[in-house]
């Protein structure tokens, strides 16, 4: 629990409180999965830790709070930089659809920073390896919520707005966070579980044949504000 306050501190101290609240969420989630009533105790050592170490940084950010206008962010604001379906492919193939550095881009404005999706081909593998046991079921799951709220879906968005906290914070894609959270301990699982990899390879390779396919049929919008 202290170590894991540790990791909370590190990731505020960086200055970017939205990817720590997400984050926190699913470990938080994913401790009372595991512990029930006992992660209550785990999770107050680690939030202390986690406050202790970083608290120059929260006392400094509670001092300008009256100055913040996040407040007033418009549902149009919230729901900006959402990632469209298509995109998803760029799990297999980087910038299949476009990206950054002069190359064609679905972002209008070119914000695209946060929005990568690929993550490399053995993390996906290794996933595909893990057995279905009750913990990869809850990383399954945390995977596919995260893919689901980066996609910005109106009527979604339209109740997440409504969250207090949460409403505060932008660009749904920035959910690929979590997923990519999720696939890292997927990974992690598959590596100890080698009995299917023919099967995974075939997947696999497949989801590559039919990336490669679409990039040739999907349309894609070139974004005049990116720039090398």
């Amino acid at each position: 629990a202290a170590l894991a306050g540790l990791a909370v501190a590190l990731s505020l101290l960086a200055g970017f409180p939205q990817v720590t609240l997400y984050g926190l969420v699913l470990v938080a989630a994913f401790w009372f999965f595991r512990a029930g009533r006992r992660a209550i105790v785990g999770l107050a050592v680690c939030g202390l830790c986690a406050f202790l170490l970083s608290s120059l940084q929260l006392f400094a950010v509670a001092d300008t709070l009256p100055l913040i206008t996040r407040q007033s962010l418009t549902f149009a604001s919230f729901n900006e930089n959402f990632l469209p379906p298509a995109n998803l492919l760029a799990f297999l193939v980087p910038n299949v659809l476009g990206g950054l550095h002069q190359i064609p881009s679905y972002a209008l404005n070119g914000e695209l920073v946060e929005v990568f999706t690929y993550c490399g081909l053995a993390p996906l593998l290794l996933a595909l390896l893990a057995p279905r046991t009750r913990d990869v079921w809850f990383w399954l799951a945390a995977l596919a919520l995260s893919l689901f709220l980066t996609l910005g879906i109106t009527i979604v968005q339209s109740v997440l707005f409504h969250v207090p906290v949460y409403n505060l914070f932008r660009a749904p894609a920035r959910h690929l966070h979590e997923a990519g959270l999720a696939l890292s301990v997927l990974a992690a699982y598959g590596l100890h579980h080698r009995r299917r990899v023919p099967w995974a390879i075939a997947a696999l390779a497949l989801g590559l044949a039919g990336a490669f396919y679409a990039a040739f049929h999907l349309p894609v919008w070139v974004s005049p504000t990116l720039s090398g």
